[in-house]
């Protein structure tokens, strides 16, 4: 019942005022979407429609820029992703893309021996799902989705792999997209230049997460 109210009263605050000016509502808020948040994966029809209710406020929040600093955002956007039936996504979050294109690095990979000892350039090819309203109006980059620290990060793990599949190190850094910079969603085309006679490249391209 608790929650209910709250679920209530910010509902109420947010129809009546269309706005959260003082500190103590912010609290409120944080505080409501911690419960929320506990509660995503309850199997309770009843608690994941509450969830979504608390979600759809929130999505008020990011749509306004209300109050809300990166560092919560970020903690939040991966509840509103993980809410395959919550109807009001498209209100919540944009679906832009961060790219990052011809990433080039050197590195180990393949199967033969010859490629165990000699290290061979792999291109990245990466689209980011991410929300850029808000940098977009507030032009500081803590709030965007930084390419170059991705970048950095992807170059510096690759530099040092030394795996024998391409499909192993596709895998790999998708997931420290996902998770290392709470991006809910990508594609990573991964290639492997000259590997075979007469073409340019040869390679995977993977898609993780939840884009819908």
């Amino acid at each position: 019942m608790p929650l209910i109210r709250r679920v209530l009263t910010l509902s109420t605050t947010v129809k009546n005022s269309r706005a959260l000016t003082t500190e103590a509502q912010r609290r409120g808020v944080l505080a409501l979407l911690n419960s929320a948040y506990g509660a995503v994966n309850n199997k309770s029809c009843f608690l994941r429609a509450l969830c979504a209710s608390v979600v759809k406020a929130f999505g008020f929040i990011l749509k306004h820029q209300v109050m809300v600093d990166s560092a919560t955002l970020n903690r939040y956007q991966p509840c509103i992703i993980q809410l395959p039936w919550f109807g009001f996504r498209d209100f919540c979050m944009s679906q832009d893309i961060v790219f990052i294109e011809d990433l080039r690095i050197e590195t180990i990979i393949g199967i033969y021996d010859w490629e165990r000892e000699v290290k061979q350039t792999i291109a990245l090819d990466i689209e980011m799902a991410a929300d850029n309203t808000h940098p977009a109006s507030t032009e500081n980059i803590d709030d965007a989705l930084n390419y170059k620290a991705v970048a950095k990060r992807l170059i510096a793990f690759t530099e040092e792999s030394q795996f024998q599949l391409v499909e192993t190190l596709a895998e790999r850094l998708s997931e420290i997209i996902l998770d290392e910079f709470s991006v809910p969603w990508c594609r990573l085309k991964l290639s492997k230049l000259g590997a075979v006679t007469g073409s340019h490249s040869v390679g995977v391209v993977i898609e993780r997460g939840n884009r819908d």
